[in-house]
């Protein structure tokens, strides 16, 4: 990145320093180029969410995974 523009944004207010990364960052998801899932995809989604639901075995809460990632 050219120091011009690293001065240019470092300039910026943090409001306007957000508003520039999702400008970026919607440039980013528009030129990636990521494609929509196929019905199969969908299809596998749908399944491990009902196993997940009706399964209370199954699956994990972000709570317990963050609990126990900070006790390793």
């Amino acid at each position: 990145m050219s120091p011009n523009l690293t001065r240019q944004i470092k300039s910026l207010s943090l409001q306007e320093k957000i508003l520039l990364v999702e400008e970026i960052w919607n440039d980013i998801s528009e030129t990636s180029g990521a494609k929509e899932l196929s019905n199969a995809q969908k299809k596998e989604i749908d399944i491990r969410i009902d196993a997940m639901e009706n399964n209370p075995g199954i699956g994990r809460s972000w709570e317990n995974v963050k609990r126990d990632v900070e006790n390793l």
